[in-house]
């Protein structure tokens, strides 16, 4: 069909699920959605936008059935949402371990639909592709399988593609360093792609961020180090797949105060504003943020300090049961029974927290953000199934 301009742009900014719907009982409407042209304008568009949705499950390497939710922000409209029967999918066949323009990226937990350890998912497109796993990745590494994805990203003329899939495995027993691979879908093979050095402590790969080509980790804090040693506190390993090479960065002095304590819970995520990556601390109920200013000099600010109750939350005594830093500004936590959404950027007088909803993940969550595109999983994607 012949493309009308206007009508191109204006169903380009459209969330991929009311364009499915529409596709479903108009021919012009499914000529767009089966286009490349479109569908890259529609996924960049998308990118250019706040994600307004995303999954919450519980923070776990269960090898079966789990609780997965999604769930969008207050005030938006149904149609970022994702069809129920992608959510059965998922829950029945993987676990979130990544999701970034409209893919997510899954551990698989059933053997009845595929057999590959991996696989990518649309759920707004309903359909799915296996990932071939690394020779050297055996299924007895399920438990510890590290991944980190992320769409979009130029990874240069080594890695063609335009998505970073990179899985990381132990080269020997109790070794500080880890392999790298990155995954190239045009020629189906995973490629050497340097190695982390993490130290002395373990990264927390469940959820890295990716700024500036750098892919961040943040280490565990468990007192398990004497004084003495570099590896005492806390830090983040800045890895660069193009070099192949990895450095360490410091935590903020502030942020190694009170890390024996139970209630503590540290991450990292991509910061919108400066293009970097910001840390987010949980201490007996506390929220603390800091911004990296600069990498070279691991120089940090810190941007927020305050108390859940301050935020003026219905509930009175609120457990946190975890956290995340959507959009790049956007602080999303939920306690055991609630989500709910913080602006971190702005005027701190004018912010508020705003009520998401209700969930039934437990005390323990994992939340990964959502944006509702057409994005394609690659060539040879299938149906989903129920």
């Amino acid at each position: 069909m012949a493309f009308d301009g206007e009508i191109l742009e204006i169903f380009s900014h459209l969330p991929a699920k009311p364009l499915m719907k529409f596709s479903s009982g108009c021919k012009a409407c499914n000529d767009y959605v089966s286009n490349p042209f479109f569908v890259q304008k529609q996924n960049r568009n998308m990118e250019l936008t706040s994600e307004c949705s995303f999954f919450i499950q519980p923070n776990s390497c269960k090898r079966y059935k789990d609780a997965l939710e999604f769930h969008v922000f207050p005030g938006e409209a149904n149609s970022s949402g994702v069809p129920s029967e992608s959510i059965e999918f998922l829950e029945n066949t993987g676990r979130v371990l990544g999701s970034s323009n409209g893919l997510i990226c899954c551990r698989n937990i059933s053997n009845k639909v595929m057999t590959d350890q991996i696989f990518l998912c649309n759920p707004a497109t309903r359909s799915w592709l296996g990932i071939p796993s690394p020779a050297s990745l055996t299924r007895s590494t399920d438990h510890d399988l590290r991944i980190f994805f992320r769409c979009n990203i130029d990874l240069y003329d080594q890695f063609p593609g335009d998505y970073l899939l990179m899985v990381m495995e132990e080269e020997e027993d109790w070794s500080n360093t880890l392999s790298c691979k990155v995954y190239v879908p045009q020629k189906e093979r995973w490629l050497e792609a340097g190695h982390i050095d993490c130290g002395g402590r373990n990264l927390l790969f469940e959820s890295g961020a990716y700024q500036n080509h750098t892919v961040y980790f943040l280490s565990d804090w468990s007192p398990y180090f004497a004084k003495n040693s570099p590896f005492h506190w806390p830090y983040i390993v800045a890895f660069d797949p193009k070099e192949g090479k990895s450095r360490f960065v410091k935590v903020p002095k502030e942020a190694r105060k009170g890390l024996s304590d139970e209630s503590c819970k540290m991450n990292i995520f991509p910061w919108k504003e400066e293009n970097s990556i910001c840390l987010v601390k949980l201490l007996k109920g506390v929220f603390i943020v800091w911004v990296l200013r600069d990498l070279n000099s691991g120089s940090w600010s810190k941007i927020l300090k305050i108390r859940p109750r301050a935020l003026r939350m219905d509930e009175p005594n609120p457990r946190i049961a975890g956290f995340a830093v959507l959009n790049g500004n956007a602080l999303v936590f939920a306690t055991t029974k609630r989500t709910y959404v913080y602006e971190l950027a702005g005027d701190w007088k004018n912010r508020r927290v705003k009520k998401i909803c209700r969930h039934q993940c437990g005390d323990d969550v994992l939340i990964s953000s959502y944006s509702s595109t057409l994005r394609p999983c690659g060539d040879g994607a299938t149906a989903l199934l129920r």
